[in-house]
């Protein structure tokens, strides 16, 4: 499986299996997925780059 980096939109009318998924209820939500698409971190609303660098570097550490 390719890993995806960057930030990608998903439309709910287009993608509805993604939301129920990874259960995006309401926008923007940004989630942090290891190389497995488990979900290992969550934003709902908008993130600061802070954050999301620490949810991320937390992520990468975890699967070391």
């Amino acid at each position: 499986m390719a890993i995806r980096r960057g930030p990608i939109s998903v439309a709910v009318q287009d993608h509805a299996d993604v939301h129920a998924r990874y259960r995006i209820d309401g926008v923007p939500t940004t989630i942090i997925a290891d190389a497995d698409g488990v979900v290992v971190g969550s934003f709902l609303g908008p993130v600061q780059s802070l954050e999301l660098w620490d949810a991320v570097a937390e992520a990468r550490a975890a699967s070391r």
